[in-house]
């Protein structure tokens, strides 16, 4: 994967529509990406913090991007092991 658009096009053919959070992918440097999930008040759970499991789904979309970094384009990349510990708010 060695553009922007190649791997958004990637990610929306092979995840669903609710785990891409119409995020962007701002740039691609060496082996590095950077994406951008716009904010949404409909990600805010009580007193007004992001929710942790959003968080933790924009994580996985995270790596699984970057996953693709080093994929032949089509293999698919599988999450094998992702540790959360959710804590209270600071």
């Amino acid at each position: 994967m060695s553009d922007e658009k190649s791997l958004l096009d990637l990610l929306r053919r092979t995840l669903p529509a609710r785990d891409l959070h119409d995020l962007s992918v701002d740039a691609i440097e060496e082996g590095e990406i950077r994406l951008r999930f716009p904010f949404s008040a409909e990600y805010l759970g009580p007193g007004g913090i992001v929710s942790g499991p959003l968080l933790l789904s924009f994580a996985d979309t995270a790596i699984y991007a970057a996953a693709q970094l080093d994929l032949p384009n089509g293999e698919i990349a599988l999450t094998s092991t992702l540790n959360v510990s959710f804590l209270r708010a600071a």
